[in-house]
């Protein structure tokens, strides 16, 4: 998914920080600008970056803070300007629907985001970590003139992915699948693990490096085995037997038993329904994504201001879960699956249908 390129594009950035650095030019100011400009594209909270961005060429340039960031910010702006004429059109904000669908007010405890940023770094940066921790640990005594080099090379690196866990930490309570929203940011890790050790390499033990960078390798390839054999790979397997076939045989029963005017309200997640449902029904958004103006609303009032026919709860924990929740509803039946999401491999979720009673 967007993943990827978003991961592409962080790590682009930071290249080209690191490369233009040392002779840093008004044009090579705006190259950075627009791959930061493509990173909002696919991920709108890459935003974040441009702090990280503007302090880097800020500590390792001799450029002033003004001729960074005109250039910067114009060369963004430039570059996302179609989508900020298409959103104004189409979505009537600057922001895309998936940001207020996603976000709530401020609070202190996220479980969700906290297990997700603690698995990825477990799985795939710890070991990482711990090498270059050990090295430095037991480096000699450093000059104090390379001490800066932290600060001004590793600070600007550290601040995206402080930045980024932070926000979705306080905002977003309930992500599917959030560990993928903060492999941009993680990324870099390796990145700064390599200009670390590449500046203090002279200072380190040798034969240390070696057998702790050995002994990370095999734990690394050890953890990515063993969560690969007993969590990932099941649960893809399982993804059409489970899941896209729950999916699909609801929509084939809503595409029965509903004409193209008539409409859906789906709770929670609409993608295989409304794929196989293919235009024989309409489909009302209930967690307000492809439907914004069902936003903020409760279920009475989403079944009434979308005007559906039948109601779906995709993601149900329990079968006829919206019983009393409505008066309207009659409960048709219901279908168990095992989860389609790595981080709650084990769970059952139950797809609930119900029929609207005008």
């Amino acid at each position: 998914m967007e993943t990827i390129p978003a991961v592409a594009l962080t790590l682009l950035i930071f290249y080209f920080c690191i490369r233009f650095s040392k002779n840093l030019t008004t044009k090579k100011i705006i190259w950075i600008g627009v791959v930061q400009g493509a990173a909002i594209l696919v991920r709108p909270e890459s935003i974040l970056l441009l702090l990280s961005i503007i302090l880097y060429l800020r500590l390792n340039t001799t450029r002033n803070l003004i001729s960074i960031v005109v250039p910067l910010l114009f060369a963004v702006i430039l570059t996302i300007l179609p989508w900020i004429f298409f959103s104004l059109s189409y979505l009537h904000s600057l922001v895309p629907t998936t940001y207020y669908a996603k976000t709530t007010i401020f609070h202190w405890v996220n479980i969700t985001v906290l297990k997700a940023v603690t698995i990825i770094l477990a799985t795939g940066y710890l070991p990482l970590l711990i090498f270059y921790i050990l090295c430095l640990f037991f480096a000699p005594q450093l000059q104090s003139k390379e001490r800066s080099f932290l600060i001004q090379k590793i600070l600007p690196f550290f601040l995206f992915p402080l930045i980024l866990i932070t926000f979705y930490y306080f905002r977003t309570p309930g992500l599917m699948a959030s560990a993928r929203y903060f492999f941009p940011a993680l990324s870099i890790i390796p990145i700064i693990g390599v200009l670390t050790l590449d500046k203090y390499f002279i200072y380190l033990k040798k034969k240390l490096i070696y057998w702790t960078c050995f002994l990370m390798c095999f734990i690394q390839i050890g953890l990515t085995a063993y969560f690969a054999g007993t969590v990932v790979v099941p649960v893809l397997t399982g993804f059409q037997s489970n899941y896209v076939e729950t999916m699909s045989s609801v929509a084939k029963f809503l595409e029965f038993n509903c004409k193209p005017v008539d409409n859906v309200l789906v709770e929670a997640d609409i993608g295989v329904i409304s794929f196989y449902g293919n235009s024989k029904f309409k489909i009302a958004d209930g967690g307000g994504l492809a439907s914004p103006n069902l936003r903020g609303l409760n279920l009475k009032e989403r079944i009434s201001v979308s005007k559906a026919l039948f109601v779906v709860q995709s993601l149900g924990t329990r079968s006829n879960e919206y019983a009393g929740e409505d008066n309207r509803l009659k409960f048709l039946f219901s279908k168990s699956f095992k989860s389609h999401g790595i981080a709650e491999s084990k769970k059952i979720y139950y797809c609930n249908v119900y029929r609207v009673i005008h």
